[in-house]
């Protein structure tokens, strides 16, 4: 009888074939486990004969199935810089084979192998030929998966798909590879689970240079965190938000803030089992950080419109401010924190951790008395989400406060060159990126530490307006540091402070102006504009700084922010006017 195994990026998978070579005795797939098989099934009375590898990369030295040999098995380790992800656990696998079972011959059959017949235009990149003859070329994978395709299919010509983890596209005529998706390594291609998929090569000497990311730090982002496991949080904030929005106004605001921690505690549950059985599938994380932003998405807004209706409106700026006390010592402590848990009791125990956290905010909604919501909802579903959006196109004091935040957010939000200004302006290393990091968080703990000095504001839209022109005009001293560390970070750390200053009354006109009925669906809104417009930030300030530099992007950044507070104020009269009032605005 012959065993066939097939480790893959995510699982591994195993068949003992007798006679009927169509047809597996037995058959089994784990998910990136590597457990005795060949004990299991000595167990069930197998009589092995032989064992065949599917390994990923041959290179140019293997085009067919080749019996290991030591000389072999060096061969393999010597292309372990083609393929990192994928032939050190087939290689461990083979030698795991050996050392049970030396008696077993083993046979490799290789992916890259099918592709070989690719035309030489297909397999060249526009690169100098000496590269190529070095064996710098599109190999092409999956070809084991495509060579039985093309075996079941007709002749003729067929553009075929293998779907999974690694994914990728070929075109076969007549049985023959001509052309596919992937090609140096399986990083290539389409966009994967985990793997990004083709990339412009620029982004890489763009990470490189202005993010200052090591090869390693690269390998690990477009090998294990990009792809659709990248950008489904993005999917269940957005669908929180949008699915959110057509219910969260209908019922007791504490119901929801139950139900959306029962929801947390289960997919922090399922992530602190994954981890610690060392190996969870890869579609578990994807169901489990959409499920996590979804549900943020949900609760983030339902608490906050919850506020008013436990206390006055006076009582609302400190509650913002204590609301930015809790973000601000989270964002630093949390990562410290899950650090010291990880290095004493590993990586499962900090998802303990968090699990025990979603336990305990789970308590503390059961203990808040029922907040019923005070005027009866007509709408629902679709007809929910478009009367909040109307509410907001009648709204011009709320939507000064979303359209001055975004201005701060991406003119004034310069975190994506925080690596090219340490190194180019600075002239520092890694370290002083994280100083500059840690200097807003600093100096937003410092003030909403002190923000009673503020809270009693009546002219809370003119303190909008003040903190974004402060802000604007600390990126800019920032820009204007020069090689002075300590500035900088004062500057940096000032910014944090304003941007504390306007976050406080720009929730508290939130919660003290819109009606309860539609205080939901708003402050979803809100969560929007809060979460979305740093990254637009991002993108503005990138594209500035690859035009003119990454310290002209800064400064124009922070003068923009301050000519724009000033055009928001003029364009939106209502939010300059504000002040506090006793009763909500219907």
């Amino acid at each position: 009888m012959i065993l066939a195994l097939n480790r893959g990026s995510s699982s591994i998978k195993f068949a003992v074939y007798g006679d009927d070579l169509d047809r597996p005795a037995v058959s089994g797939n784990r998910q990136l486990q590597e457990p005795d098989i060949i004990e299991e099934l000595e167990r069930q009375d197998l009589d092995l004969h032989a064992v065949g590898h599917r390994v990923v990369h041959g290179s140019t030295a293997y085009l067919k199935p080749t019996l290991v040999t030591p000389t072999v098995l060096a061969m393999l380790k010597t292309l372990i810089p083609l393929a990192p992800e994928h032939l050190p656990a087939e290689i461990a696998l083979i030698e795991s084979v050996a050392g049970r079972r030396p008696d077993l011959p083993q046979v490799v059959c290789f992916d890259t192998a099918f592709h070989r017949t690719m035309p030489r235009v297909a397999r060249l990149y526009g690169l100098p030929s000496r590269l190529a003859e070095e064996g710098i070329e599109r190999y092409g994978f999956h070809g084991l998966s495509y060579e039985y395709v093309a075996g079941e299919l007709p002749r003729g010509r067929v553009v075929a798909a293998h779907l999974g983890n690694g994914a990728s596209l070929a075109a076969i005529r007549d049985g023959v590879s001509m052309d596919t998706s992937m090609g140096f390594t399986p990083a290539g291609g389409m966009i994967m689970g985990t793997r990004s998929g083709d990339l412009d090569p620029a982004v890489v000497v763009y990470l490189m240079e202005e993010k200052m990311m090591t090869l390693r730090q690269i390998g690990d982002l477009v090998n294990r965190q990009s792809g659709l496991l990248g950008l489904s949080g993005l999917v269940g904030s957005l669908a929180g938000v949008f699915v959110g929005s057509a219910f969260i106004d209908r019922y007791d605001r504490r119901t929801t803030l139950v139900w959306t921690q029962l929801a947390s505690i289960g997919v922090a549950a399922i992530l602190f089992s994954g981890a610690l059985s060392g190996h969870p599938p890869l579609w578990l994380l994807h169901a489990a950080n959409l499920g996590t932003w979804f549900l943020a998405a949900i609760h983030g807004p339902a608490r906050q419109a919850a506020i008013p209706r436990l206390l006055s409106e006076e009582e609302i700026p400190a509650a913002s401010a204590l609301n930015q006390a809790g973000w601000q010592v989270g964002s630093i402590v949390g990562p410290a924190l899950a650090g010291v848990v990880i290095a004493v009791s590993g990586v499962a125990w900090a998802y303990g951790v968090d699990l025990a956290s979603y336990v305990f905010s789970f308590v503390v909604a059961l203990l808040l008395a029922p907040i019923p919501l005070g005027e009866e909802i007509v709408e629902r579903g679709m007809k929910a989400v478009a009367e909040g959006l109307q509410y907001l196109r009648n709204h011009r004091l709320l939507q000064s406060t979303f359209v001055v935040d975004l201005v701060a957010m991406i003119f004034g939000s310069p975190q994506a060159l925080y690596p090219v200004i340490a190194a180019q302006q600075l002239h520092r290393g890694p370290e002083v990126v994280g100083l500059l990091f840690a200097a807003p968080a600093a100096g937003a703990l410092l003030m909403t530490l002190a923000s009673g000095s503020v809270t009693g504001l009546r002219r809370q839209g003119d303190a909008i307006v003040w903190a974004v022109v402060a802000w604007g005009a600390a990126i800019t001293g920032f820009g204007l540091s020069g090689t002075h560390l300590v500035p900088a970070l004062v500057c940096l750390a000032a910014a944090g402070a304003a941007d504390v200053v306007s976050a406080i009354f720009r929730s508290t006109i939130l919660q003290v102006t819109v009606p309860d009925r539609l205080r939901g669906r708003l402050s979803s809104v809100f969560f929007v504009v809060v979460t979305g417009g740093p990254k637009l930030g991002d993108i503005e300030s990138g594209l500035v700084a690859g035009a003119f530099g990454a310290t002209v992007s800064v400064i124009t950044g922070g003068l923009l922010t301050i000519v724009g507070a000033f055009v928001v104020a003029r364009v939106y009269p209502e939010l300059p006017d504000y002040r506090t009032r006793t009763e909500p605005v219907a």
